[in-house]
């Protein structure tokens, strides 16, 4: 799915946002959010970055109990991909 809305709360705050894209399998959910720039190593990954892929990973666990969830980023810029 392109563009799925997410909303909900995690640890008594509501959160909501727009994944990029959204695939549910058979027994994984994968979130891909791309980013503008371009990736040099996981460790400089912003940590809002992180902290989105986070929230979208326990806002879906809740609605996938019984499924992996996966986290990308697509980085734009070096046709990068990297799993946080």
């Amino acid at each position: 799915k392109a563009e799925a809305s997410v909303i909900g709360m995690v640890n008594g705050k509501a959160f909501s946002g727009k994944i990029d894209r959204l695939a549910v399998l058979d027994k994984e959910v994968v979130v891909i959010d791309y980013k503008t720039g371009k990736y040099t190593n996981v460790d400089n990954i912003q940590p809002a970055y992180k902290e989105q892929m986070r929230i979208y990973k326990q806002l879906l666990q809740q609605v996938f109990p019984d499924k992996q969830i996966k986290t990308f980023l697509l980085w734009t810029e070096t046709a990068s991909f990297t799993e946080v």
